[in-house]
């Protein structure tokens, strides 16, 4: 089996991994097809966790067992490290002899990295549960939302260098402080309680941190008790994390969407019929995700000036993440799906909002400015976001097109929440 392109490879990797059959747990798939066995076959390429659970939530059993017969071949390594109930799966091409149904044999690492189970499944059938993931959530006129924990919702109370708030000063807000069940304790940012309450009515919520999935349990017990709130995945990054920490390509970021869940998105939109479905995303640290998903980040920071660490969920966080999801469902009534054209973006809907924004801040008239200052303002367009002024200008054609882009369904914006590009404290 040659690994395809995109597949993690390394010099001393053999081109070819033969996979050698222990068990075959169920004779034939339903419909007792017939299926051309090749010499070789390509893996296509790594799958994320969720796909794998996409088969389990579906009832998909494996089919094969393989022995696993070079398991430091680095698209193996990369299989079973990136999460320690092997978070990816390769999948391979196989054909049917008797018509031109293409099926998909799903590789997936066990836990104790002895074999590999194949999962054998229609083509069509994967599109089709990822489909039914999509129609289910926008029925029930949702978006998927995930949070980040650490220095978003929560900080760690202790007397460590880094980021934990002392002891002393966590005393200072005790309707903040909540005790986990291994005995430490955190501070809540304010009103989180009621900014859960809120974004569940219109939000799938989900929780991914790069905390160990123990802590990432406790912390959302303490947030939402019944679990009634955060109804998602709570999905802890950590492995991922110290994987990638030991590999050649140490930066690579840890987090990403679709481990969480799969749904059809604009990266593979050509194999789906129906609006497409991106997440929103809340942290406090942009290079954990992959930079396709940058865009959907809304970046929080520290609030200034406080006694005690508070990230502000309200109004600004609120806002847009309302805003979204009210503009989102407008357009995907509007939408017509015969016409051709691209269905609703969470994610273009947000830029929009963040041009409207500048746009709208730039036209604003400045306090004590005048004709005199005019020169000032235009050298300092961002003096009134608080940060750092441009060495130069924007350009007058891309100034002109913010001006004139109109504001999203004649709604009043609130104060613009930040850039993506900001660099992490």
């Amino acid at each position: 089996m040659p690994t395809g392109s995109g597949i993690p490879f390394e010099k001393s990797d053999p081109p070819f991994v033969t996979l050698t059959t222990c068990s075959i747990t169920r004779a034939r798939p339903p419909g007792n097809p017939t299926f051309l066995l090749e010499g070789e076959y390509a893996m296509k390429e790594l799958l994320p966790r969720s796909f794998y659970n996409l088969l389990s939530f579906n009832g998909i059993p494996h089919t094969f067992v393989f022995n696993f017969t070079n398991p430091e071949h680095a698209a193996f390594k990369e299989m079973a490290g990136l999460r320690k109930v092997s978070s990816f799966t390769g999948y391979v091409i196989v054909k049917e002899a008797s018509s031109n149904e293409i099926w998909e044999l799903h590789l997936k690492v066990s836990r104790e990295r002895t074999n590999i189970f194949g999962y054998l499944i229609r083509a069509s059938e994967v599109r089709r549960f990822v489909q039914i993931n999509a129609s289910t959530i926008l029925a029930g006129r949702r978006l998927p939302l995930v949070l980040d924990l650490d220095d978003t919702l929560v900080r760690m109370i202790g007397t460590e260098e880094g980021r934990y708030v002392p002891p002393a000063q966590a005393m200072l807000v005790p309707d903040r402080v909540r005790p986990l069940a291994d005995g430490r304790k955190v501070v809540l940012t304010e009103r989180v309680e009621e900014f859960l309450q809120w974004a569940s009515k219109y939000y799938d919520i989900s929780v991914c941190s790069v905390g160990d999935q123990a802590y990432v349990d406790q912390v959302i017990s303490v947030l939402d008790p019944s679990r009634s709130i955060i109804r998602g995945v709570g999905y802890s990054a950590r492995a991922e994390y110290m994987h990638i920490q030991g590999t050649s390509m140490p930066k690579r970021p840890p987090k990403d969407l679709e481990s969480l869940f799969v749904y059809p998105t604009r990266a593979r939109d050509v194999l789906f019929t129906g609006a497409l479905v991106e997440a929103m995303i809340v942290d406090d640290n942009v290079h954990m995700w992959p930079l396709e998903q940058q865009d959907s980040i809304i970046v929080v920071r520290e609030q200034r000036n406080a006694k005690v660490w508070n990230v502000q969920l309200f109004p600004h966080v609120q806002s847009v993440l309302n805003i979204i999801h009210g503009e989102f469902f407008k357009q995907l009534d509007q939408w017509d799906m015969r016409s051709g054209a691209l269905g609703p973006s969470t994610c273009q809907i947000y830029k929009e909002y963040l041009r409207n924004e500048l746009a709208r801040r730039i036209a604003d008239p400045v306090a004590g400015s005048g004709r005199e200052n005019s020169v000032h303002q235009q050298q300092n367009p961002l003096n009134s976001l608080g940060s750092p002024a441009p060495p130069s200008g924007l350009p007058a054609h891309i100034v002109q097109a913010a001006i004139s882009t109109p504001v999203l369904g004649g709604k009043v914006m609130s104060p613009m929440i930040g850039a993506f590009t900001l660099p992490d404290d």
